[in-house]
């Protein structure tokens, strides 16, 4: 008997509490809404007007959003809407003074799973001189990282320096990615050559939906067939790939366009200070900016962010001061009487250095050592 008036009393409890369960179950379950792709804005805009649950309105604000989005990414493949970007991004990357961009990359280290305040490494790229910020962007947890540097930029509106660029890289493949990228207020998506949505869009259907989204669609390439491809597509800014040797880094700038921007990506935190020189020696070759891949890994790095902007940010050039003296200072041994050493050694490899110095390889290193 006791069993059973428990049991009765259960149901009746479940009774009155499922009408006020089920107004929150979307605040208590937000896996359970509907997909943006599944909704259309029509229900969006019901479902707005009627949902009692603040954070289910959120999301179906976020919906109605990525829908609109979605739509006019759509026009602009068809051909029904043609809209260029209103940016005027040349003259963001391309400085009248002639310095180099610089863009440092956050990449989160995987092994952090603390979620991190990038509030001052957001503030570090803005206040030293950065072009933009390169955000690498693989998993959902990325996008975090995307909203936190949005969030510090957005706040100095108005102010000096004001912000710089937001650039996400990282799952730009599909027609989704980039309207969701332009959702979430980036301006600028780094797509690769072969980025498609499963054949149904090519790459100049992203670089045409990124330019109706006011997204700059910068395009990575690492090979001159690449660079053909991206020009045809309609790329407006290319970067080129991290390179093993200067002068196919060389070789490729020849094939960009003067009309596009042109960007190379350096590694960062390399021994003996050799991004230093390796942007020196990107300026010489006629880029108008670089990348600094995963120079920051955690808010820890900001102290490298700091000197690498110091550096190669200057009006004076000091990026190029600097590698001279510095490689005088660690290879003594670039002068004539190597030269006379080396025929002494081994005459075989004196030949292919003599032959080495007559490139433009060596006449650009020249530049930068001095020698």
């Amino acid at each position: 008997m006791q069993n059973h008036r428990c049991r009765l009393l259960l149901l009746v409890m479940t009774a009155r509490s499922a009408q006020p369960l089920s107004a929150f179950a979307p605040s208590l379950f937000p896996s359970l809404l509907p997909s943006p792709r599944c909704c259309p804005a029509p229900l969006s805009r019901a479902l707005l007007r009627t949902s009692p649950a603040p954070c289910y309105r959120r999301h179906v604000l976020v919906m109605a959003t990525y829908e609109s989005l979605m739509e006019e990414a759509c026009r602009a493949i068809s051909g029904q809407e043609l809209k260029s970007t209103r940016t005027n991004y040349k003259k963001i990357f391309r400085k009248a003074s002639g310095a180099l961009s610089i863009m440092p990359e956050f990449a989160r280290d995987r092994k952090l799973y603390i979620p991190s305040d990038l509030e001052d490494l957001s503030k570090a790229c803005r206040t030293g001189g950065s072009a933009g910020v390169v955000v690498q962007a693989d998993v959902e947890d990325d996008y975090h990282d995307i909203k936190a540097f949005l969030k510090e930029q957005e706040r100095s509106k108005g102010n000096f320096p004001g912000p710089c660029l937001i650039i996400q890289r990282g799952s730009m493949k599909t027609l989704k990615d980039v309207v969701e990228a332009a959702a979430r207020g980036v301006q600028a998506a780094i797509l690769p050559v072969g980025g498609s949505d499963g054949g149904e869009h090519t790459l100049q259907d992203l670089v045409l939906a990124c330019n109706s989204l006011n997204l700059l669609p910068i395009i990575e390439v690492s090979s001159e067939e690449e660079i053909g491809a991206a020009v045809q597509a309609g790329a407006q800014a290319l970067l080129v790939k991290e390179v093993e040797s200067l002068e196919t880094s060389m070789r490729l700038f020849e094939k960009i366009p003067k009309q596009v921007v042109s960007l190379c990506s350096i590694g960062g935190m390399q021994e003996d200070c050799a991004e230093l020189e390796q942007a020196a020696a990107s300026k010489i070759v006629g880029y108008d900016g670089v990348v600094i891949s995963q120079a920051a890994r955690s808010v820890g790095d900001v102290e490298y962010v700091e000197w690498i902007l110091s550096n190669l940010t200057s009006k004076r050039s000091k990026a190029v001061e600097f590698s001279i003296q510095e490689f005088k200072k660690r290879h003594p041994t670039i002068t004539e009487r190597w030269d006379a050493d080396c025929a002494q050694r081994d005459p075989t490899s004196w030949k292919k250095w003599k032959q080495y110095k007559k490139t433009r390889d060596y006449q650009i290193r020249a530049q930068i050592w001095g020698a």
